[in-house]
């Protein structure tokens, strides 16, 4: 009995361990990557009024899909967008744009403790570079009036360079809580994203 019990125990275990992530699939341009149990997706309503926010229609930028914290009244806050005007075959020149010394971070990036202080010496101006995985990762403070209080945060935005598509993730958070909603959060879709096989970066 004690036999039986156990393994019910551990086959849920197994099953809430499955629930415990979602994945997120773009069938339009080819791209999946998984999220943890903390994020939900935005509904379809909150996406739309990001998207009309007037910086966004300005620079005429549409997010595919959002993620935000079980609790929407805590950061982070995820934006997917596609770049439709921007050929992946310039990634060369795109990173000899950006910066002359070239980082792979390939082997770092599943290392939390090792990836962090790199993460944190990326900017706007001198990207980290992965030439592995063709992955432009930026990061920025910013003033932020996301959730209902204003404060200091900080934002990264990553490039996922396919081979018809740049696909672009930005997350925002707060000062404080960078370090740690980038292990909860944003590692893990770091980490998962990949472009179907077929459409990877040639």
């Amino acid at each position: 009995m004690k036999i039986v019990l156990l393994l019910f125990v551990y086959l849920t275990a197994i099953q809430l361990s499955m629930k415990a992530q979602g994945t997120y699939l773009n069938s339009l341009y080819n791209f999946s990557f998984n999220y943890p149990s903390g994020l939900s997706k935005l509904s379809d309503d909150k996406l739309n009024e990001i998207n009309n926010a007037s910086y966004n229609k300005q620079m005429g930028i549409t997010f595919e899909a959002g993620f935000e914290n079980t609790n929407n009244t805590l950061p982070p806050l995820i934006l997917v967008y596609v770049l439709k005007g921007q050929n992946p075959s310039e990634f060369n020149k795109t990173v000899e744009k950006y910066t002359n010394n070239d980082i792979n971070i390939t082997k770092n990036v599943n290392a939390f403790n090792n990836i962090i202080p790199i993460i944190n010496s990326a900017s706007i101006d001198k990207p980290l570079v992965d030439l592995e995985n063709k992955i432009l990762i930026f990061t920025g403070e910013m003033d932020l009036e996301i959730w209902p209080y204003s404060s200091k945060g900080k934002g990264m935005f990553i490039l996922f360079y396919g081979k018809e598509k740049i696909v672009q993730i930005n997350f925002a958070t707060t000062l404080n809580d960078f370090n740690q909603n980038f292990e909860n959060y944003f590692l893990p879709i770091i980490s998962s994203f990949s472009f179907k096989r077929g459409f990877e970066f040639n």
